[in-house]
């Protein structure tokens, strides 16, 4: 009897182990390839960041001026007087997903991924 019941656990317990790896094994890796991602920079390679700012951050509805967001800060396309507040966007972005506020238009994943390696490559202009 003590046999059969050791072998039941031994199943149960192999099967869990199975069912933990199968799992595993099928998760998303969520690392960027910022190799493949192009743009990633403030003002050169096309400005991306400081479009994707622009279009996404400095409309009315947020720090455009008009909007709730410029009690926090008004957007201003100038690198310098962002650099302070790149480490809280990238948190409020891309980790918290706070932003864009719900209601307005939000990032796409290239988008997201550009976020990323900017972060990555230490916010360059």
């Amino acid at each position: 009897m003590h046999l059969k019941i050791s072998a039941v656990w031994t199943t149960v317990l192999f099967f869990i182990a199975f069912l933990m790896l199968a799992t595993n094994s099928c998760k998303k890796d969520d690392k960027v390839d910022c190799s493949k991602v192009a743009g990633a920079t403030f003002t050169s390679n096309g400005g991306k960041m400081q479009a994707l700012l622009q279009n996404k951050c400095s409309n009315a509805s947020c720090h455009g001026g008009a909007g709730d967001g410029t009690q926090h800060w008004t957007y201003s396309a100038e690198y310098d007087s962002l650099t302070s507040h790149f480490e809280h966007m990238y948190e409020a972005v891309v980790i918290e997903k706070e932003m864009p506020q719900a209601g307005s238009t939000q990032l796409t994943q290239e988008e997201l991924d550009a976020f990323e390696c900017w972060k990555q490559a230490g916010f360059p202009e």
